[in-house]
């Protein structure tokens, strides 16, 4: 015999029994318990499985941890490349630096053998000018120190420099300023490449000079200049100021052109503002307008106060003319009974005063 308890009056009593002995409420089957505890296991079993499912599709702890370990070895096998290449360059270079030590012992053991015998065939190349037997030989000991040696590098950039310089045309004004600069430098005393000099760099002044000039010309000739235009005349006057060229002259006419250009980018600033401000007033005047139909509902306020019978007000077209500080001219056209009942055209013109929102007839 087992002990239940009632579903009334929550008292314990004998499940053999027929009823509650305190209430009289009947007792339940077998067959209804039987059903009460397959509902519960059903239940049971069903939260078990959504337990289950929400556990497959849940992220898994475990991949994630394999992730965040990939993502790891991947950042130190980035590393660890990046390691690899910067030693293989370091190796690269002490390579290269020991092949060039290498050489240079060759070559300063190769000397020392073979002195006098490299000396006596670059002099007689010298004689012969023989300017690629000696390019050829002074390579072949390039980096060994010598007196002797030395003095014949220089004798054979000397005849090599001079012997470009006489190749070069008499208009190549920068690659002869370059040549004689290397010149100075080998003979810094000579008076005639001096000279030379300060005449290259003198045409090459007049030549770029009148280049500029040019420019200049033609764009000073253009009736209607453009803001570019005066951009590049002051330009092309800062690159003539800076070759010496009239400096005094052109320091005027950059400061004409510089006063050009700001009145120019005012007048523009201006206009811009100007049309911002328009938009501005016209965004706001269309604002008074209905959407609906286009009429000024301010306006249609105001006539169908005047008019006889206000419900037959029937709007048709309204125009304006926006006088900025003097207000906005409003012209309207509209239908509506007159006195009689009949429906008649009407026109309208009135002052309006966006400020104030206030009407006043003008014509009517």
């Amino acid at each position: 015999m087992a002990l239940i308890i009632c579903k009334e009056c929550r008292k314990k009593y004998s499940s053999n029994a027929k009823s509650c002995p305190e209430c009289g409420n009947p007792t339940p089957t077998n067959e209804e318990n039987t059903k009460k505890k397959m509902s519960f296991k059903s239940g049971c079993l069903i939260f078990f499985v959504f337990l289950m499912i929400a556990g497959l599709l849940s992220p898994n702890s475990d991949e994630s941890n394999l992730t965040t370990n990939s993502n790891s070895e991947q950042r130190e096998l980035a590393v660890k490349k990046k390691k690899e290449k910067l030693e293989a360059l370091k190796k690269q270079k002490l390579e290269a630096l020991k092949k060039q030590e290498e050489k240079k012992e060759k070559e300063l053991k190769d000397f020392k053998t073979n002195s006098a015998s490299v000396l006596i065939s670059l002099d007689r190349m010298l004689i012969n000018k023989d300017l690629e037997g000696m390019n050829s030989l002074l390579k072949k000991y390039e980096n060994v120190e010598n007196k002797e040696l030395n003095k014949f590098r220089s004798q054979y950039q000397s005849i090599s420099l001079k012997k470009e310089l006489s190749n070069l045309p008499e208009n190549e004004f920068s690659k002869r300023i370059q040549v004689l600069k290397q010149l100075l430098q080998l003979y810094p005393e000579s008076k005639d490449y001096k000279t030379k000099l300060a005449h290259n760099e003198s045409s090459q002044k007049e030549k770029l000079a009148k280049a500029i000039l040019t420019r200049i010309k033609d764009l000073s000739d253009k009736k209607n200049k453009t803001k570019n235009d005066l951009k590049q005349l002051v330009k092309f006057m800062d690159q003539i100021i800076a070759i010496g060229y009239k400096p005094k002259e052109f320091q005027s006419n950059k400061a004409k052109y510089e006063r050009l250009l700001n009145i120019l980018i005012k007048k523009e600033q201006d206009q811009k503002a100007l049309k911002i401000a328009k938009e501005k007033r016209k965004k706001k005047l269309e604002s008074y307008f209905s959407a609906w139909d286009g009429s000024h509902v301010e306006l249609v306020r105001v006539v169908k106060k005047r008019m006889n019978d206000p419900s037959s007000f029937e709007h048709v077209e309204t125009k304006y003319t926006d006088r900025g500080k003097n207000g906005v001219i409003l012209f309207m056209t509209f239908r509506g009974k007159n006195a009689f009942g009949g429906k008649v055209l009407n026109n309208v013109k009135a002052l309006w005063l966006p400020e104030k929102n206030t009407i006043t007839f003008l014509e009517i």
